[in-house]
């Protein structure tokens, strides 16, 4: 019963967003050209590159910047061929045969570096949005209460 109370705590405490940075600050970090997508109030989503478009900064609701997956593909190529590599090479080792288990962390190293290579390659022809601002508005979060058995808290904030 505690293992479900710190679960249920720990799901339902409040996440800080990475996107709660001034406005200002992130208006001063972003290069002028740059692809942006814009939630404004009134307008709806507006994508524009930065600069070519007055919007009043006090109708910005939220705002993302384009990038590219370089990083992510990097991770998940590299992780994939690693994983590949060290299977096949480990299953190559037939019983009774002189293996120093040696080859299969070094083809998983070979794997990782290749596959690392290839997945940040292809990553990299792959935009993706970054939310970099978010205006506070109202959240609705869910909280454990240990004081009270079996209770959860529903919670608004304006």
């Amino acid at each position: 019963m505690k293992r479900l109370a710190v679960a249920l705590l720990v799901l339902g405490s409040a996440a800080s967003l990475s996107a709660q940075t001034a406005l200002d600050t992130v208006l001063s970090r972003v290069r002028p050209g740059q692809m942006i997508r814009v939630s404004i109030r009134d307008q709806g989503r507006v994508e524009a590159r930065f600069g070519s478009r007055d919007i009043a900064a006090t109708s910005i609701d939220s705002l993302w910047v384009r990038g590219r997956s370089t990083a992510t593909g990097a991770i998940v190529g590299g992780l994939t061929l690693a994983a590949i590599s060290f299977a096949i090479v480990s299953g190559a080792c037939s019983p009774g045969a002189d293996c120093s288990g040696v080859e299969g962390p070094a083809a998983a190293a070979v794997g990782l570096a290749g596959g690392a290579l290839v997945g940040a390659l292809i990553g990299s022809t792959m935009p993706s949005w970054k939310l970099r601002y978010a205006r506070k508005g109202p959240a609705v979060g869910l909280q454990w209460n240990p004081q009270r058995s079996a209770a959860l808290t529903l919670t608004y904030r304006f």
